[in-house]
C-alpha cells in the first residue's frame, strides 16, 4: 500500500481513504492486503471485536426470549424477581428449544469474556438438546422464537429482535464469503427455508417453507420458491403471526 495512506481497521479511516477503497483499484489493493498474514490478522481482530461489541447483554436477551416463549405458550408476560426465575425454570423444563436457546445466550457471554472450553461444551449440548447449531459469529437480538429447534446458523449472521424461525432452517454463507444474511425485526422464516450469502432481509418479512433466498428482500414482503421471489408486497410477517402484537405491545 505504498501509494496510499496507511490505515488501521481498529481506528477511523480518513474520508479520502474510504473513497479510495470504494474504487475498483482500492478494493483490489485492500483484498490483496487482507490475504497477507498481517492483513488477515488485523481483519480478524476488527471483525470479531465488532461482533463481541454488538452482542446483546445476557439478561436483556434472556428476558426478551422468555417473553416471547411465555406469550406463545401461556399467553402471559413473564413475572419479575423470583417469579421470573420460576418462569425460566418452567420454560427450560417444558421445552428443549428454550433451554438450548438459554444455553446459547450463556455461551455467547462466555465468548465475549474470552472464557475457553466452556463455549464449545455448551455448543455441543445445544446440538444434542435441540439440534441447534449457532456459530459464535452470529449476533442474535433478544426475542428470538424457535418453534422446534433444528436450526443452523453459520458465518457472520445478524438476526433482529422478535424473529421467528421454524424447524430445518439454514442461515449461512454462500461461496467463499464469510458473511451470511442480515435479518430485520419481526421476520418469520418458514420450515426448511435456506437464506444464504450476504443478503439483507427487511423487517416483517415472511419467508415461505422450503424457500431458498439468495437476494435482498424488502420489508413487509412475502417470498417463496426456489430461488425465492417476492409473491406479495405489504403485510408480511406481521399479518401472519398472531403473537406479534403481544410481543411488541
Amino acid at each position: 500500500m505504498s501509494d496510499t495512506p496507511s490505515f488501521d481497521l481498529r481506528g477511523a479511516a480518513s474520508p479520502e481513504l474510504i473513497a479510495y477503497f470504494r474504487t475498483p483499484e482500492g478494493r483490489a489493493e485492500l483484498d490483496a492486503y487482507f490475504h497477507t498474514p498481517e492483513g488477515a490478522r488485523e481483519l480478524r481482530v476488527a471483525v470479531f471485536g465488532e461482533i463481541r461489541a454488538a452482542q446483546p447483554r445476557f439478561a436483556t436477551a434472556v428476558r426478551g426470549d422468555a417473553r416471547v416463549f411465555m406469550v406463545e405458550r401461556y399467553d402471559r408476560e413473564p413475572r419479575r424477581g423470583v417469579g421470573f426465575l420460576l418462569d425460566l425454570a418452567r420454560l427450560a423444563w417444558e421445552t428443549d428449544t428454550f433451554l438450548a436457546l438459554l444455553l446459547y445466550r450463556l455461551r455467547v457471554r462466555l465468548i465475549v469474556r474470552r472464557i475457553p472450553i466452556l463455549p464449545g461444551v455448551l455448543h455441543r449440548v445445544c446440538i444434542i438438546l435441540a439440534q441447534m447449531s449457532f456459530g459464535g459469529d452470529a449476533v442474535v437480538q433478544p426475542g428470538l422464537h424457535l418453534l422446534h429447534g433444528q436450526v443452523v446458523i453459520d458465518g457472520l449472521v445478524k438476526i433482529g429482535p422478535f424473529a421467528t424461525i421454524a424447524p430445518w432452517v439454514t442461515l449461512g454463507r454462500k461461496g467463499p464469503a464469510f458473511e451470511g444474511p442480515s435479518i430485520g425485526s419481526h421476520a418469520f422464516i418458514g420450515t426448511g427455508a435456506k437464506l444464504l450469502g450476504p443478503i439483507t432481509i427487511g423487517d416483517h418479512v415472511l419467508v415461505g417453507a422450503n424457500a431458498v433466498v439468495v437476494h435482498d428482500v424488502p420489508s413487509y414482503a412475502t417470498v417463496a420458491g426456489v430461488p425465492a421471489s417476492i409473491i406479495k408486497r405489504g403485510g408480511g410477517a406481521e399479518s401472519q403471526d398472531p403473537a406479534t402484537s403481544a410481543r411488541t405491545g
